[in-house]
């Protein structure tokens, strides 16, 4: 496995955890008297956020059939990745849009020459999705590309790419 592939994967497999973990919340403790305050002053109180209040309702990225962006996204980016005839800039302008922010960064650092992969040979394969997260193999003429799309807000945005293994 090459240093930019296993990047990449630990880049998703870090995201997906970010994702999966429980919101920091800080411990409630009682602040300690110190000798220039009394212990009957009490700490400056910060204000709430302006908004709504937190919703304990709000999507979990429960089981759902694909969202037609995503399935769009992943199409999308697999026909702009599969472009090695393509100067490096170019196709970095091709790809990028369609990637979260980190992997974009690491897009960088692909050479497009040596992108196996010259077409797309049919509509993307639901292999898992979510209403967070949908996985795609997206078939092309060297063999099915598995991709992982991401939603965050009302945007779905390509997380990884990697050869699918049959």
């Amino acid at each position: 496995m090459t240093p930019v592939r296993r990047a990449l994967r630990l880049a998703v497999v870090a995201l997906l955890l970010a994702g999966c973990a429980a919101p920091h919340r800080p411990a409630r403790t009682r602040p300690s008297p110190t000798p220039d305050r009394s212990p009957t002053t009490a700490p400056a109180q910060p204000t709430p956020a302006p908004g709504p209040p937190l919703d304990n309702t709000q999507d979990k990225g429960v089981a759902a059939p694909p969202a037609p962006r995503a399935v769009a996204v992943a199409d999308a980016y697999v026909r702009a990745w599969a472009r090695p005839d393509l100067p490096a800039e170019q196709w970095l302008a091709g790809v990028r849009p369609l990637a979260i922010p980190a992997y974009g960064a690491l897009l960088v650092t692909v050479t497009p020459a040596r992108v196996p992969a010259r077409t797309v040979t049919g509509p993307p394969v639901t292999v898992s999705s979510t209403s967070l997260v949908c996985v795609f193999d997206v078939p092309t003429d060297v063999g099915p590309m598995r991709v992982t799309v991401i939603r965050d807000g009302d945007l779905w945005q390509v997380a990884s790419l990697i050869r699918s293994t049959p």
